[in-house]
């Protein structure tokens, strides 16, 4: 603001932009609300280090928040950044992985990690996305609640394999007819994670059913 720019594209630690010429420096406390830097609480004469600078990237042009992976062997794995900057992991879970491959334009989610799978990730970075609760159905991670403060560290990037998957051929085991049992898609069971009437909805819908009674769980057929 103070420069007269509209935007904070990150914020970075660790001297990202180049060790600094001296040790002592100042350390800030804002509210966020302030004018200009000489608004906020400072400590002056701090020891920080050549290696503790604090940085800011500006701009009068906002993040586009979009997703990439990047590190991996093809465009279908890897660690996941958001406008280049990686995410932290917590809360992040299936769902979340779900988004982000439906995101990249695919259609399955093979496996996601919590620890910098397709490499370390910069650890420089104050303003990484964390804190997610995605239902699972939304278009992009920037539709999930999720808090934008994190400070991963560089062996605590978020990973995902994608997949685009084969025609999924179900069926319902166990039953006593045609009309119920535990799902398979190509014989595969379907795990009770999530598992909710919209899904049972779809699979009933798909074998040619009108309607859906209930969705079990706890392998209820067998």
């Amino acid at each position: 603001r103070q420069l007269n720019m509209s935007f904070v594209l990150s914020m970075t630690r660790n001297s990202k932009f180049g060790n600094t010429s001296q040790s002592s420096g100042i350390s800030l406390s804002c509210s966020g609300s302030e004018s200009t830097i000489s608004e906020c609480i400072r400590k002056e004469n701090i020891d920080c280090g050549k290696e503790n600078g604090a940085g800011v990237s500006c701009s009068n042009i906002a993040n586009e928040n979009k997703t990439n992976l990047q590190g991996g062997n093809s465009s279908n794995e890897g660690n996941i950044y958001v406008d280049d900057i990686p995410i932290c992991p917590d809360r992040f879970n299936w769902q979340e992985a779900d988004v982000v491959c439906r995101e990249m334009g695919y259609n399955q989610t093979i496996s996601y990690f919590k620890n910098s799978h397709f490499g370390q990730i910069p650890d420089w970075f104050l303003n990484s996305w964390t804190g997610f609760n995605c239902r699972g159905d939304e278009a992009s991670l920037a539709g999930c609640p999720h808090a934008e403060d994190g400070a991963c560290s560089a062996d605590s990037g978020v990973a995902v394999v994608c997949s685009h998957s084969e025609e999924a051929n179900v069926t319902l085991v166990g039953g006593q007819g045609g009309h119920e049992g535990n799902v398979f898609v190509n014989g595969m069971p379907v795990c009770h994670y999530s598992w909710d009437l919209k899904d049972a909805w779809v699979v009933c819908k798909q074998l040619g059913f009108a309607s859906v009674v209930s969705a079990t769980t706890g392998s209820q057929f067998g």
